[in-house]
């Protein structure tokens, strides 16, 4: 008879051998899934015994060999553990970000074991002295990483070494409340947006087909993987009315969106008119095609199109305006209310798909001109003048 134990505790069975005597026998399961036997024991106390003496040794032999894996060759592992459990959204991102923060530096030489939070500090500063080398020519070559690089980077070794404490492998996790210097401060936005009147340039001077991408970006201020994604049949109409809603379910390079969440965003104004140009143009619709797709129909690739800078340069616009920054050309518009109607933050929010009204903050400077008219158009400083005529 074989007792019920705790699954990879091995097991002890007893048994009546060819001379009528009950024995008891012991045996271990290996990480294969093959039963192996320890011995067969006059008593049970004694087969029990035995048994824990062997896993206690099978244990110790796994930990020492677990405690000497290097940062290095951790990571493969973790990150596959990552991708297959806990579905992370731009696994491909992390993979690269592992192979040049983490391998590339000293400390992908030590054991998981061995960092201590000296190791850890001693990184951190290694990290913030890099520079960026790309192999082609780049405006960025040669400048220091963005904090928020270097925070992703560091978020991601905090999590390994989680990990590696939960399996046994380290006693603590030496990252744990390691934290970036505070920011200095900056003199200037790290992002801009683009006035009324040079989203009208930008538009002139962007050629058709791609006057209608770039109009439908300003409009719903999707973010660039979210309306690469985009295919037809997510492009609803509603019933018996002329209002559109963009449902989007995909993010960067097809992976869920960066809320994990899909959002029902209403096309209006400058983006209903760019999709009726486009649908003008093409013809026919297909559900399953990509709404603005690449050359050969299948999802564009991440980055800004080809003729980004040239475009910008044409509508004499002299500063760095990114893509990303029609993002929040579309929420600036809203917050002043230069389309039209003036957007409270909040509903601002929802349509920007932000997890925090304080994302959305960003743009509150741009209510100020709201605000004051909405206090010139309230009469109540009136009413002192009415009682003391």
């Amino acid at each position: 008879m074989t007792e019920r134990r705790r699954r990879g505790t091995g097991s002890v069975e007893s048994y009546v051998d060819s001379k009528g005597r009950e024995r008891f026998r012991a045996r271990i399961v290996l990480e294969s899934g093959e039963r192996k036997p320890v011995g067969v024991y006059d008593s049970k106390a004694e087969a029990e015994r035995m048994l824990a003496a062997v896993l206690d040794e099978t244990v110790d032999a796994k930990m020492a060999k677990l405690a000497g894996i290097t940062v290095h060759a951790f990571g493969p592992g973790f990150l596959d553990k990552r991708e297959k459990t806990d579905l992370v959204r731009g696994i491909k991102t992390e993979r690269n970000r592992w192979k040049l923060h983490v391998d590339a530096s000293p400390i992908a030489e030590l054991t998981m074991s061995e960092v201590t939070r000296r190791d850890a500090r001693a990184w951190l500063l290694w990290l913030q002295g890099r520079r960026i080398k790309y192999a082609h020519k780049h405006s960025r070559n040669g400048k220091k990483l963005s904090r928020v690089t270097m925070q992703n980077a560091l978020n991601l070794l905090r999590k390994a070494f989680d990990v590696a404490v939960e399996d046994e492998i380290c006693a603590s996790n030496p990252f744990a409340g390691v934290k970036l210097p505070k920011d200095k401060g900056r003199t200037h936005e790290p992002w801009t947006y683009l006035t009324p009147e040079e989203q009208t340039k930008l538009l002139a001077a962007v050629p058709e087909p791609d006057r209608y991408m770039v109009a439908f970006a300003i409009g719903t201020g999707l973010r660039q993987g979210e309306q690469w994604s985009l295919r037809w049949k997510d492009v609803v109409k509603a019933t018996d009315s002329p209002d559109l809603t963009a449902v989007v379910r995909f993010g960067s390079e097809g992976q869920p969106t960066k809320s994990g969440k899909i959002r029902r965003v209403p096309v209006f104004g400058l983006a209903q008119d760019a999709l009726a140009a486009l649908l003008y143009r093409i013809g026919t619709a297909v559900p399953n095609h990509f709404v603005f797709p690449a050359l050969r129909g299948d999802r564009r690739q991440k980055g800004e199109p080809d003729d980004w800078k040239a475009w910008v340069r044409a509508a004499g616009i002299t500063r760095n305006v990114r893509w990303h920054d029609l993002r929040h050309t579309c929420a600036s518009s809203l917050v002043a209310g230069w389309w039209g109607r003036r957007w409270s933050l909040y509903e601002v929010r929802e349509l920007m798909g932000h997890s925090s009204i304080t994302t959305t903050e960003r743009y509150a400077h741009l209510a100020e001109s709201a605000l004051k008219l909405a206090a010139r158009e309230t009469p109540g400083a009136k009413l002192l003048e009415e009682q003391n005529p």
